[in-house]
């Protein structure tokens, strides 16, 4: 799963709570997380039908049902079924058929299934459409790498490729890859904005902490220095005011404090 930045956040594999969750479908519905467990948005469209459907509860109870079978055999493969069977209008969707689609044996005992072969009604327009949707990716890819230019986004413009791909091994839902790419583009931004700041604050950069002879500072200025190197005076929006005589390396100090 991708790492998270920052404070407050969360992410919930819902590999690790299946189990309760079938067993007691009404959590599910109050659960403060529940748009973590569509892993795909795929999955989050069934679940919209089954309610729509179904109603509230039973609807609940079927996707929790499918959801396992997703952490059970294949997520991948359980994402491939859905999408056959939300492009069918009149296709009914359940956890038996898409059981039966994937030919995985129930057994709620063993977790390692044999992976077999997707059988699919309708393999052939499912094939069709996988064929066209590789046909149309150059095309896609160009078109998209102008959008990102014209839109100034140049980080996203290098790495969504590469994102793309690692989404794909991963299972990630649309809503974690494009968080992954807007996180590529906002740390982007942020180091690109600090290096201007620097070159426009014309400090010279020579003048680091690495150079600097601490042995010329007294014992308790050096303490002092120790406490400001974090910068945690800036976060609390502290003046900062070096006194002593000339030669003492009090400009190196704020230099390098600076950059």
């Amino acid at each position: 799963m991708p790492r998270l930045r920052g404070r407050q956040k969360h992410r919930v594999d819902y590999r690790h709570i299946i189990d309760w969750l079938v067993r007691k479908p009404g959590a599910f519905e109050h659960y403060r997380y529940r748009g973590e467990l569509f892993p795909t948005s795929r999955f989050r469209m069934t679940f919209d039908l089954l309610e729509e459907q179904l109603g509230g509860h039973r609807g609940s109870k079927e996707y929790l049902k499918i959801l396992e079978l997703a952490a059970r055999d294949s997520e991948a493969r359980v994402d491939a079924s859905l999408l056959v069977l939300l492009g069918q209008s009149d296709a009914p969707i359940s956890a038996a058929g898409i059981e039966a689609m994937l030919g995985v044996e129930q057994n709620t005992t063993v977790r390692d299934v044999e992976v077999r072969r997707l059988i699919c009604a309708s393999s052939t327009s499912y094939s069709r459409c996988r064929r066209c949707c590789k046909s149309a990716a150059p095309q896609i890819r160009t078109a998209l790498t102008e959008n990102l230019k014209e839109l100034h986004l140049p980080a996203m413009r290098e790495c969504f490729e590469q994102a793309a791909q690692q989404a794909e091994k991963e299972t990630l839902s649309y809503e974690q890859y494009l968080l992954q790419l807007t996180e590529r583009e906002c740390e982007s931004r942020r180091r690109n904005r600090i290096a201007a700041l620097l070159r426009e604050s014309g400090l010279p950069r020579e003048k680091t902490m690495a150079n600097f002879n601490l042995k010329r500072l007294p014992v308790k200025a050096a303490r002092q220095l120790k406490a400001l190197v974090d910068g945690s005076f800036l976060d609390r929006k502290e003046n900062l005011l070096l006194f002593g005589n000339p030669g003492a390396g009090k400009s190196h100090l704020l230099c390098a404090l600076g950059a």
